[in-house]
C-alpha cells in the first residue's frame, strides 16, 4: 500500500473553503470527506527540498 496519502495530510489543506487540518482528509464545502485531495494541497504535500 502507498504511504502517499501520509506525505499529502503532513500539511494542512490550503484551500479556504476546505481547511482540513494536518492529518485529516480534505471535505466538501458541507463538511463530508472529499472523493479527491484539493489539487493546492496535494502540490504542498508533494513539494520536496532541492
Amino acid at each position: 500500500m502507498s504511504d502517499d496519502f501520509k506525505r499529502v495530510e503532513s500539511h494542512a489543506c490550503p484551500m479556504s473553503t476546505c481547511a482540513a487540518p494536518t492529518g485529516s482528509p480534505c471535505r466538501t464545502g458541507k463538511g463530508k470527506v472529499a472523493i479527491q485531495y484539493h489539487t493546492a494541497r496535494y502540490a504542498v504535500g508533494t513539494v520536496t527540498s532541492c
